[in-house]
């Protein structure tokens, strides 16, 4: 019995690091151009001449309070960068009110901007919860942007529309 605990321990200390650790704590995958065929709303916005926003899929277009929306938003590095900005998605509700949001740094915080090189581009997810107390019907849109953290600083967003 005792070989069986110590042999159960031995084995979970061997994998925890790998198998639960390491992937949590992972960079996301970079992407090359021809990956972004796949994108289902391809658009082009500039960040401030930094960062470049390529395109984003969402996993659905209605939500019910409570739900959380899926969104996967495709950056492109344009120059390094010595600062770590911090993204943001905000719902937007009727008279620009934020219904929800998320801010964090990309990656899952794991790949912060000060990492990126020049031409790379991600795919980072992004999950944001409505409340349950969210106000029905309403229509929101997404916004994203980026600022440095402790600071008023945003970068500007510049796009076709």
């Amino acid at each position: 019995m005792p070989l069986i605990v110590a042999g159960s321990v031995l084995t979970a200390a061997v994998w925890l690091p790998f198998g639960v650790i390491r992937p949590a704590y992972a960079q996301p995958a970079i992407l090359s151009a021809g990956d972004l065929a796949v994108v289902s709303h391809p658009v082009n916005i500039d960040f401030g001449g930094r960062i470049r926003l390529l395109g984003y899929d969402l996993d659905c277009e209605q939500l019910a309070p409570g739900d959380t929306l899926d969104l996967t938003l495709y950056w492109q590095a344009l120059q390094p960068m010595d600062e770590n900005y911090s993204v943001f998605v905000h719902l937007l509700g009727e008279n620009d009110l934020i219904i929800a949001q998320r801010d964090r740094y990309p990656g899952q915080g794991n790949y912060p901007t000060s990492l990126w090189s020049p031409g790379e581009i991600m795919a980072d997810r992004y999950a944001v919860q409505l409340p349950a107390t969210a106000r029905t019907p309403d229509q929101a849109r997404v916004v994203v942007g980026w600022y440095l953290l402790g600071s008023d600083t945003r970068l500007e967003a510049v796009g076709a529309d």
